[in-house]
């Protein structure tokens, strides 16, 4: 998930041991690797959308399910972020919807911008790559 994989990989160091212990960010990571393997493995492209489907009914669901912290939390917006670059790969119409999940995860959320652990700085990093610094202002 990242175009030079020399020291630092965020994606392999903070996000799959934070998919070994969240099941909705295991299954996008999954769902994301399918997309991006679609281009030369076609088969895997129905599944993909149809996991790609579910988890983002997931996220709706959990925003009208009434618990804030069912939906501001870290493991949603990993979710958002990465969804976001198996768009950015493979360039489907659901960015827009996505990039307005995110964007409006960021106007919600600005004590959880404030967490420092790794995974947090992190995903800021990476939501920073798509608002383009616009909703967060630097630490």
């Amino acid at each position: 998930m990242v175009v030079c994989d020399q020291g630092f990989n965020g994606y392999r160091e903070v996000i799959l041991p934070m998919a070994y212990q969240d099941d909705v960010i295991q299954r996008t990571v999954s769902v994301v690797a399918a997309l991006h393997l679609s281009r030369q493995r076609p088969d895997l492209l129905p599944c993909a959308e149809s996991g790609r489907a579910a988890i983002i009914q997931r996220l709706r669901t959990d925003a009208l399910g009434g618990r804030s912290d069912k939906v501001f939390n870290l493991s949603t917006w990993a979710t958002i972020v990465l969804l976001l670059v198996g768009e950015t790969v493979t360039g489907s119409s659901e960015f827009v919807h996505l990039y307005a999940m995110l964007t409006s995860f960021l106007n919600q959320t600005k004590p959880l911008r404030q967490l420092q652990s790794t995974e947090a700085r992190f995903i800021l990093q990476q939501s920073r790559l798509y608002v383009l610094g616009n909703l967060i202002p630097p630490p």
